[in-house]
């Protein structure tokens, strides 16, 4: 769970990513296994001798690259926040956020005066997420990451958690033409 401060929340608003203490470098556990085959193969790619075995480990080497440069690319933009100007006070936008929160029904975990967390049940084979939103007068900043129950998690759901925010965003924005 991501429980908020006030104190952070005003920081996230301001530099516009949540803070570390997430459960951020999770992820980088999660990449382990795509870095130890990157690394195992750049020995048989630069190291190796026989042609045949470097032949075969170039694909590997150039695909388990490119794999762990997205998954470390998915963790850099996983704590941004998106800000969504709204033109109410800070009491209207956060009924404007519970009300998004209980249209798509999706169950908040906390709720304050600057910061409203919710969890998006996980689909089949899917992974939860975390929905927060810090509030302030006139906008609201939205970040939607998954959820860990430890560490060592996989980051490449980068995707999945935009797809989210961005319905959010429709829902509160079609409650605030309301």
């Amino acid at each position: 769970m991501v429980w908020l401060t006030p104190a952070e929340a005003r920081t996230a608003m301001r530099v516009g990513k949540m803070p570390k203490n997430v459960d951020w470098y999770g992820g980088f556990v999660g990449l382990f296994p795509c870095i130890a085959i990157w690394a195992v193969s750049a020995v048989f790619v630069f190291i190796e001798t026989s042609d045949s075995n470097r032949l075969q480990a170039i694909p590997a080497f150039i695909i388990f690259g490119l794999l762990c440069g997205y998954g470390i690319y998915c963790l850099l933009k996983e704590r941004e926040v998106t800000p969504l100007e709204t033109g109410l006070n800070l009491a209207s936008n956060r009924k404007l956020a519970e009300s998004a929160f209980n249209h798509l029904g999706w169950s908040i975990q906390q709720n304050n005066k600057h910061v409203i967390q919710a969890m998006i049940p996980s689909q089949w084979l899917g992974t939860g997420q975390v929905v927060v939103v810090l509030i302030k007068d006139g906008e609201l900043h939205i970040n939607t990451m998954n959820q860990s129950t430890g560490k060592g998690r996989l980051p490449f759901f980068l995707s999945d958690s935009r797809e989210k925010t961005a319905l959010f965003i429709r829902t509160v924005e079609r409650l605030n033409l309301a």
